[in-house]
């Protein structure tokens, strides 16, 4: 008698992907995955986890990716590499005595912001293949080092940052300006911003295990959770359901326990 193949792995992602964060991408109908693989990456068709293409490889591990269009943007220590269809190499951004980059963020329609280890983030002009230079530069004694970054949607040539000291900030990046500074998570470790479906609103994970829903117009904290069933499980990521229930899911560090929230009645309804 045959094994049913209903329930068949068919492939583990977590055998191949690093500790960059990995993006989705959808083209047309299809989504895509890209995921950093020491030092590769990996393009996977979403519907069935199929294999499309194996990135070139890098001098050390890929430390951040981004997709722009049909190009993937990859940061290995201090510099930055295009590519198209993973292996073909369209141009490498080079820095000397530069700090490692720590994350990628695609702003607006051909930027890129990038956020290094200094405590600083440059503006990348992806079609002209320029460096702007640095937008904005924090002192790690005053605020805390930067831990994570995000662009809402409608706040326009705005990015909201966060740190380990629990600063919340918005700032300008066309005046390069800081609009904003909430202390509602002052004190706490910041550890991962999410966009939510309704405008203003964005979620924030902290190291705590706390994550809040936050309106970042008013300033004010719509109501807070408690990741996993026990405290100080640091939250990696956060995600929201926009095709049905209002829903959100959140990820902690410790196992990689995922809760699934109702956000009408306030509470779980996986873990």
């Amino acid at each position: 008698m045959t094994s049913s193949q209903l329930f068949t792995a068919y492939r583990e992602l977590g055998v191949v992907s690093g500790r960059a964060q990995f993006r989705i991408t959808k083209k047309g109908t299809e989504n895509f995955v890209a995921i950093a693989s020491e030092a590769s990456f990996q393009i996977f068709h979403c519907a069935k986890l199929h294999l499309l293409f194996v990135g070139g490889q890098h001098p050390h591990r890929v430390r951040a990716l981004e997709t722009w269009n049909d190009l993937t943007i990859t940061a290995c220590q201090s510099d930055m590499y295009m590519w198209e269809r993973g292996s073909t190499l369209l141009h490498c951004f080079k820095y000397d005595n530069a700090s490692n980059i720590e994350r990628l963020l695609c702003f607006g329609e051909s930027h890129l912001l990038v956020l290094r280890a200094d405590n600083t983030v440059s503006l990348i002009n992806l079609k002209e293949r320029i460096d702007e230079g640095v937008v904005i530069s924090l002192d790690p004694t005053e605020v805390g080092e930067i831990t994570t970054l995000i662009h809402p949607p409608t706040y326009l040539n705005k990015v909201v940052i966060a740190t380990s000291k629990g600063a919340l900030q918005i700032w300008n990046l066309r005046s390069k300006k800081l609009v904003y500074e909430s202390k509602a998570f002052a004190g706490t470790e910041i550890t991962c911003l999410q966009s939510s479906p309704a405008v203003d609103v964005i979620a924030v994970g902290m190291a705590t295990g706390e994550v809040a829903l936050h309106n970042i117009r008013t300033d004010k904290t719509i109501f807070r959770v408690q990741h996993g069933t026990t405290n100080n499980v640091s939250v990696t990521a956060i995600s929201f359901r926009t095709d049905g229930p209002a829903l959100m899911a959140t990820c902690g560090a410790t196992g990689g326990t995922v809760c699934v929230w109702d956000l009408e009645t306030v509470s779980y309804t996986h873990l």
